[in-house]
C-alpha cells in the first residue's frame, strides 16, 4: 500500500507539472498581481486601442513645389511611423521611412514635382501596419513654378563696360525676383548683386559699371521668397572700351584719345611717359610731366630740377646763376647800372647849370 501511494504521488506530481505549461495560471499577493492571461489580453487590447489620424493635408489643399509643409496627425502612443505620398489611391513614394510618432513631419515638396490633383498622405506604424490612416480627401500639387532667362541667350555675346545689358526672362511665379552676377570661368562664382528685388515683369536693364572687370560671366535670377526657383543665363563676356587702341582700356587710360600716352600718376593732366609699344613721331608736339608725382609742377624749362611754377628764374639754370661768368656779368651789370646813374646825375647837373646861365643873361639890362 505504501509503495503504491508513493508511485501515485509521483504520477500526480508529473501530471501537474506538465499541465502547468499549458493551463493559464494566476498568482496574487497583497503587494503584487501577475496574470499571464490578463497580460496577453492587455497587450492585444492596447494595440487595438492605438490609433493614427491624419489632420493635414486632409483634402482640398494645394501645395507648391519647392515649399515646406508640416504634415500633421493625431496619435495616442509613442513609437515610429512611416509617411507616404499616395496618388490615385496608390503608392506614390515614401516621404519618410521612419520618423518619431510625434504628430508632425516637415516636408519640402520637391521643386521638380510633377503636377497631380489626387494626392493623399498615408501614415502607418512601422511595427503594426494595421495602425494607420490616410487623408480624408485628395489634395493637389500644382505645376512647378518655372523661371527661364531668355536674354542674354547667345554663348559668349560681348558687352562693353559702361553700356547697358538687357536681361529678359519668363516666369510663372507672382513675387519679386533677385538678379545676381557670377563669374562663369571657372564654375559659377558670385561676383555682385545686380538687384536684390525687382518686379517679376520679365525685363531689367543693367547699367554695366565702367570699371567692371573684363571676363566671362553669367546672370542668375531667382525667386526672392524661394531661391530654389532660379535660372542661369548662357555665358557672356564683358570687355573694356579702348578708344585709342593703345592696349589700355579707357577706364584705366588717363588719355583715352591719345594712343601715345596713358598714365598720369599725379592727375595734373600731363602724361608721365610715352607708351612703350608705339613709335613716337619726332614732330609730335607734347611735353611730358617732369614731375610725375607732384601735381603742382609739370615743366622744368631750365632743367635745374625745380619746377617752373616755383622757380624764380624758370629759364635760367641754377648752376649758371652761381657760375663765374654769371658773377662777372652781374658785377659788370651793377657797375654799368651805377655808371648810368652817375651819368644821368651829371647830365642833370649840366642842364641845371645851363638853365641858370640863361636866366642870368635874361636879367642884364640893355
Amino acid at each position: 500500500m505504501g509503495k503504491n501511494s508513493f508511485r501515485l504521488s509521483i504520477i500526480v506530481a508529473i501530471f501537474i507539472l506538465i499541465a502547468s505549461q499549458y493551463i493559464p495560471f494566476s498568482y496574487s499577493s497583497n503587494e503584487h498581481v501577475f496574470s499571464e492571461t490578463n497580460s496577453e489580453e492587455a497587450l492585444v487590447s492596447s494595440r487595438a486601442s492605438n490609433y493614427i489620424k491624419v489632420t493635414y493635408p486632409n483634402g482640398g489643399e494645394e501645395l507648391a513645389p519647392g515649399s515646406y509643409y508640416s504634415i500633421t496627425w493625431d496619435s495616442n502612443y509613442e513609437g515610429n511611423v512611416s509617411v507616404v505620398l499616395m496618388r490615385d489611391n496608390s503608392y506614390g513614394y515614401t516621404i519618410s521611412s521612419k520618423t518619431p510618432n510625434d504628430g508632425h513631419y516637415l516636408w519640402k515638396v520637391p521643386v521638380n514635382h510633377i503636377f497631380h490633383t489626387t494626392c493623399a498622405i498615408h501614415v502607418y506604424d512601422i511595427d503594426n501596419e494595421n495602425v494607420q490612416d490616410t487623408s480624408d480627401g485628395f489634395f493637389s500639387i500644382k505645376k512647378p513654378d518655372t523661371m527661364k532667362i531668355t536674354r542674354p541667350d547667345y554663348i559668349l555675346t560681348r558687352y562693353r563696360s559702361g553700356t547697358s545689358l538687357d536681361i529678359w526672362w519668363e516666369s510663372s511665379i507672382n513675387g519679386n525676383i533677385a538678379i545676381e552676377l557670377y563669374w562663369s570661368d571657372p564654375g559659377n562664382i558670385f561676383d555682385t548683386t545686380i538687384t536684390s528685388s525687382t518686379e517679376n515683369d520679365g525685363r531689367f536693364s543693367w547699367a554695366i559699371p565702367i570699371d567692371q572687370m573684363e571676363g566671362k560671366y553669367r546672370i542668375k535670377i531667382f525667386d526672392v521668397n524661394n531661391p530654389d526657383i532660379n535660372d542661369y543665363s548662357q555665358p557672356f563676356r564683358i570687355y573694356w572700351l579702348d578708344s585709342d587702341d593703345d592696349g589700355v582700356p579707357d577706364v584705366l587710360d588717363a588719355f583715352p584719345n591719345n594712343k601715345y600716352i596713358s598714365t598720369d600718376t599725379d592727375g595734373d593732366g600731363f602724361a608721365d611717359d610715352w607708351n612703350e609699344d608705339f613709335y613716337i613721331p619726332d614732330d609730335i608736339e607734347y611735353q611730358l610731366d617732369a614731375f610725375p608725382n607732384d601735381s603742382l609742377e609739370w615743366f622744368d624749362t631750365d632743367n635745374d630740377g625745380k619746377g617752373d611754377n616755383s622757380d624764380t628764374f624758370p629759364y635760367v639754370h641754377k648752376d649758371f646763376l652761381y657760375s663765374k661768368p654769371m658773377i662777372i656779368f652781374c658785377v659788370f651789370y651793377i657797375l654799368g647800372f651805377l655808371y648810368l646813374l652817375f651819368f644821368w646825375k651829371q647830365l642833370d647837373n649840366n642842364i641845371v647849370k645851363q638853365k641858370n646861365k640863361l636866366k642870368s643873361f635874361e636879367k642884364k639890362p640893355e
